[in-house]
């Protein structure tokens, strides 16, 4: 076995600075994406939306066949399948979960067409949600969890 010390190592110019001293990039996504709080608007705010031209009123598909030969990046951040929002069922509160990017900005926007295409790997789904591949783990397990006690209570 060839000993490190005698590897021969090929000069590196450098520009005198050390390459410890730069400064690493960060993560591709933020560390945390903001909530908003579910509050009443302002009569300011409301004010302000009144004011705002009205939009040519669409009709929102009511079942997965409207949808699924519709435009994609999905424009329904509303659905609840929609990958780009996600409302807390608890408190109302809403996070978006990519700060960064608008909604033509998302390669999927569908947790139903991302369904559709059967078995994915965990790492990809937590890319979609915008969540550690840890987090994803314990949601899957918790899932898990509530489906194997509701599948016992049926059985009893």
């Amino acid at each position: 076995m060839m000993d490190l010390a005698e590897t021969e190592v090929d000069p590196v110019e450098s520009d005198g600075e050390d390459e410890a001293d730069e400064e690493r990039p960060g993560p591709l996504l933020p560390a945390r994406a903001p909530t908003g709080s579910p509050r009443r608007l302002t009569l300011a705010e409301e004010a302000e939306l009144a004011a705002e031209p009205v939009l040519e009123h669409v009709e929102r598909p009511r079942t997965r066949g409207d949808c699924q030969e519709g435009p994609r990046p999905c424009p329904f951040v509303g659905c609840r399948y929609h990958l780009f929002l996600h409302v807390s069922e608890k408190t109302g509160a809403l996070k978006l979960a990519f700060p960064g990017l608008e909604v033509e900005d998302l390669g999927e926007s569908c947790a139903l067409d991302v369904a559709d295409r059967g078995e994915q790997k965990q790492g990809y789904i937590a890319s979609l949600l915008n969540l550690t591949r840890a987090r994803t783990d314990q949601i899957e397990s918790t899932a898990l969890w509530i489906l194997k006690s509701k599948a016992a209570r049926l059985n009893d």
